[in-house]
């Protein structure tokens, strides 16, 4: 079900652990292989799927320089 299956090794070339994360949640396949209800990949409609490329050089660009995502992920910190 996952829409990028030639980008499943991606997570684990990149260096930052933020950056890993979200390529892990983006890219990762389901959790359930049954569901009694249809389920469809949040990233379906995105662009991305058609051009699987452009999402890796993004999350290799985001890897060079996270510092945008790291500042936004403190706006929202927890400590669960």
């Amino acid at each position: 079900m996952t829409p990028f299956p030639d980008l499943h090794t991606l997570p684990r070339q990149l260096r930052h652990p933020e950056v890993r994360d979200l390529a892990w949640v983006m890219l990762a396949p389901p959790m359930l292989a049954q569901t009694p209800w249809p389920q469809r990949h949040p990233l379906a409609g995105s662009d991305w799927v058609q051009a699987p490329h452009q999402l890796e050089a993004w999350l290799r660009q985001l890897d060079q320089d996270s510092s945008a995502l790291q500042q936004w992920l403190s706006l929202a910190r927890t400590r669960r």
